[in-house]
Parts: structure tokens; C-alpha cells; sequence
């Protein structure tokens, strides 16, 4: 991959990235995305193009619903109409299939640009070289703004070789108003905190709750237990 592609496909990155939380935003503000880190490196912004140089073609993999390729497929074509010379191909790939295709059409050298890829798999994909650092790319002040631990799943042998899309983890919030009421100071942190505080403010009657999950999601109990 020569370099001005490389540098597509890590503004693609952060493109798609956004993609699938567009529908989540109520904003007016319909300007191009820009780049993170763009100030810092060579990357190009939204509408420059390199003058003189060939087309390029960005094939882009996913494993999505059909509603969220749907969604990305009108993103892409946005893309594309703001980025003169740029043909973003995509394909949707079936999740139960996704890992074996990829890898299958990596060692065969057909691999996609782009891929987004459970984060489990980023360590073995890039040991194996189907992936391309993107460290380089990222001053620690951009990095520095995604959770630790997160980011630690798409590093191995010191380099960087992925971004996070997103994440989604079962965590318990609490309401320091609330807990103020009783002079309480943090969260409960074991079994009988959780207890006091459930039976402190449980009273349905007065539409007052203690501790709530979704009893219909088992990760929701879990992340109680």
C-alpha cells in the first residue's frame, strides 16, 4: 500500500468510526468530519485530493445489520461526492463468517484497506502482518483521549494497529444527589452497601427507587452480581 493510500484509509478510519453513531446525534451541523491529527501529520483534510496523482479505490469490510450498512453505504456516498478521485467499495460480510474470510483473503493477499473487526482479533491479525501500524499517525494527546484499557486491546509489540469504533460496557452509575440525602459520599462498592442503598430509596409509591437493572438482560444481573 503506497503511502498517499495509506493515508486514505486512516481518515476512512476515523470516518467510519462516526458512521454508525450519526443516526444517534440531533445536530444541525452538517460540515465534513475533520481528521484527528491532521495538524500534526501529512493527512490530508476533507475535499483535498493530491493534484496529478491516479484515482483511489478504498475496499472497506464490515459485519454490520443491514440497517447500519445501509446507513454507511449513504455515508460513504456522501464521501465520495465531497472527495473527488476516491471509490470507497464495500462489502458486509456475515458475523459468523467475518473471521475466516478475512484471514482466508489476507494470506491469499486479497485482504481489504480497511476492516472493522472485533478488537480480539487485532493482536493475531497484526502478528501475522495483515494489519499496517497506524501509531505514526496519533500524537499521545489523541490517544490520551480514549479509555486506557481500550486501547490497550488494539496494541501489540509496542505499535498501535487499530482504532476503537466504540464501545459498549454494562457499568453501575450512581446519583450523588441522591445519595447526599444521606450523607453518602461514594457508590456502594460491596453486597451490604448495594443492600442499604436499595432499601433507603425503594418505594415505588412514591415513584422512589433504589437499585434498577433489566431483569430481561442477563448481563445486566451480571453486572450487579
Amino acid at each position: 500500500m503506497n503511502k498517499r493510500k495509506s493515508l486514505f484509509v486512516l481518515f476512512m478510519v476515523l470516518i467510519l468510526s462516526i458512521f454508525l453513531f450519526i443516526p444517534l446525534l440531533d445536530t444541525k451541523d452538517s460540515s465534513p468530519t475533520k481528521s484527528v491529527g491532521a495538524e500534526d501529520t501529512d493527512i490530508l483534510k476533507p475535499g483535498q485530493n493530491s493534484e496529478g496523482e491516479d484515482a483511489t479505490i478504498l475496499n472497506i469490510s464490515v459485519a454490520l445489520t443491514p440497517t447500519e450498512f445501509a446507513n454507511l453505504e449513504s455515508n460513504s456516498r456522501t464521501f465520495m461526492q465531497e472527495h473527488a478521485g476516491i471509490t470507497v467499495v464495500l462489502e458486509n460480510i456475515l458475523p459468523t463468517d467475518q473471521y475466516d474470510y478475512l484471514k482466508n483473503a489476507s494470506q491469499m493477499g486479497e485482504g481489504p484497506d480497511l476492516m472493522l473487526i472485533d478488537n480480539g482479533w487485532v493482536q493475531e491479525f497484526s502478528a501475522l502482518g495483515f494489519l499496517a501500524p497506524v501509531s505514526d499517525y496519533f500524537t499521545t494527546d489523541t490517544q490520551s483521549q480514549y479509555i486506557p484499557t481500550i486501547l490497550e486491546q488494539v496494541k501489540w509489540n509496542g505499535y498501535l494497529w487499530g482504532i476503537p469504533k466504540d464501545i459498549d460496557p454494562y457499568i453501575l452509575v450512581w446519583n450523588k444527589l441522591k445519595a447526599a440525602e444521606k450523607e453518602w459520599t461514594k457508590a456502594p462498592s460491596n453486597k451490604s452497601e448495594l443492600t442499604e442503598w436499595n432499601k433507603a430509596f425503594m418505594n415505588p409509591q412514591k415513584d422512589s427507587y433504589g437499585v434498577y437493572f433489566d431483569p430481561l438482560d442477563y448481563f445486566s444481573l451480571l453486572s450487579i452480581y
